[in-house]
């Protein structure tokens, strides 16, 4: 979880953010082109999600696949929605 956290001291947009059913917290940012969406669950575990809605583009965790780690994808999506 520290790459994640590390990117955070970079400005981000500030994401929408919810509780889900599971009792996750979202954190979303929609820039027009990409979407984004972290799921944070009280365990530490995560999901995510991706879109690039010019390529139709998908990534991210299946859904009944919980993270302990910050993968490479999800920072480099992440990198996306900076720009």
């Amino acid at each position: 979880m520290n790459a994640l956290r590390d990117k955070f001291t970079v400005r981000l947009p500030t994401p929408l953010t919810q509780l889900t059913n599971m009792n996750a917290v979202q954190l979303a940012w929609d820039s027009g082109r990409y979407y984004l969406d972290i799921d944070v669950f009280p365990d530490g575990t995560l999901q995510w999600f991706f879109r690039d809605r010019s390529s139709n583009e998908l990534d991210g965790t299946d859904d009944d696949e919980f993270l302990e780690h910050v993968p490479n994808p999800l920072l480099q999506r992440l990198d996306l929605v900076l720009r």
